[in-house]
């Protein structure tokens, strides 16, 4: 996959995910916000390589996860974030409450207030981890 089907698959889930929410299925919802995030981080990952793809499994089997911190530290991003969750406490809330999710997710029934909590913390224009991601992928 290229930098653009992560990117396009990142808006594909937050997508999947408003519509899970909107007809009362807040579980689903929130396990697809998620990977949405994860998506984004792939995108930067992808971007990182000299044809913006991602690499394949066996070249890169350590890329093949879900765990988001790992991931930001494959793309490079730990450090950067850090630095900026000191200087923006809102921002690092929004990351931790991220940071809540994991692909168990999908075994988790998730309240709708829950879910809410998780795409605003990903989507806030100002504060979202989402909108952080796109302007490093």
């Amino acid at each position: 996959m290229t930098r653009v089907d992560f990117q396009r698959l990142t808006e594909i889930r937050l997508h999947e995910a408003h519509l899970l929410l909107q007809h009362g299925s807040p579980s689903g919802a929130y396990y697809l916000a998620g990977y949405a995030v994860e998506s984004a981080l792939k995108a930067r990952i992808a971007g990182l390589h000299s044809r913006s793809a991602f690499p394949s499994k066996a070249d890169a089997r350590w890329v093949y996860t879900h765990n988001l911190l790992n991931l930001l530290r494959i793309a490079g991003l730990d450090r950067e974030l850090m630095e900026f969750s000191a200087r923006q406490p809102a921002f690092d809330a929004n990351w931790a409450l991220v940071l809540e999710w994991s692909e168990e997710s999908r075994y988790a029934l998730s309240p709708a207030a829950q879910t809410r909590a998780l795409l605003s913390s990903i989507q806030d224009e100002t504060t979202g981890v989402l909108p952080w991601i796109k302007a490093r992928w």
